[in-house]
């Protein structure tokens, strides 16, 4: 699954319009959007004008991504994405360079948790598991990948938890 991000300089140079409103909540809001008029991105400012969150929307108005800023005005290393439906799709974890890395968990429509990786530098590595689409969360495979991001091993299970496919060598 590839996930897009725009980080909020390139929103602001690239938006087709740019708006400052004041909040009630905070100081004031930036906003851009896209050419059909709907709200691109919501960067929510402190009192003293420095980022808290950012929010980027699709362009039929749902929610895309959201971040929040850490006490340096740097976006955090956790950022979640949304379905149209409003659930979250993922929640990932970033380096400093906005690479994947660390623990990233991927979920159903449904609100249930679908996939569980870990990244270093953009790279899977170690244990991975997928779940069924159940409330149990049930186990369909389990996955183990090398230091270079390789698939080494699967192991594939059925509903019941029986194993029905097992490839490659841990």
């Amino acid at each position: 699954m590839k996930l897009n991000t725009l980080h909020f300089a390139i929103v602001l140079a690239f938006a087709s319009c740019t708006e400052e409103r004041k909040s009630g909540l905070y100081g004031q809001d930036k906003l851009t959007y896209y050419n059909n008029g709907v709200i691109k991105s919501q960067t929510i400012l402190s009192k003293e004008s420095k980022p808290v969150l950012y929010i980027k929307y699709k362009e039929d108005g749902s929610v895309d991504g959201i971040s929040v800023y850490d006490q340096k005005n740097m976006p955090s290393k956790e950022v979640c994405y949304y379905y149209e439906n409003g659930k979250v799709s993922s929640k990932v974890s970033l380096n400093d360079n906005k690479e994947y890395h660390g623990a990233t968990f991927y979920f159903h429509k449904s609100g249930l948790q679908s996939q569980y990786r870990i990244y270093e530098n953009q790279k899977k590595v170690g244990l991975g598991v997928d779940f069924f689409d159940t409330l149990t969360g049930d186990i369909e495979a389990t996955l183990w990948y090398n230091t270079t991001g390789d698939l080494v091993y699967r192991k594939t299970f059925d509903k019941k938890g029986d194993v029905v496919n097992i490839e490659g060598r841990k």
